[in-house]
């Protein structure tokens, strides 16, 4: 059996750092992705949220109006 030279040792050893970085990047970016469809998502409820307790306190307010109408 071949001993494996110095240089051929620290070549399969810089593949591998090289590899577990690319790896570490790509799970970044999978992470930062997923954190900012999260946001996205949970900005879109907030804003139709808003937006329909403005409908009903339009709602409210038009049926306030109506009584006071009503009454006079």
């Amino acid at each position: 059996m071949k001993k494996k030279s110095g240089t051929r040792i620290a070549e399969e050893q810089f593949k591998a750092v090289q590899k577990r970085a690319v790896n570490a990047l790509a799970e970044k970016e999978k992470s930062l992705t997923e954190r900012a469809e999260l946001k996205a998502n949970l900005r879109a409820r907030r804003i139709a949220k808003e937006a329909a307790d403005k409908k009903a306190a339009a709602i409210i307010a038009q049926k306030k109006l109506a009584k006071k109408r009503k009454k006079t």
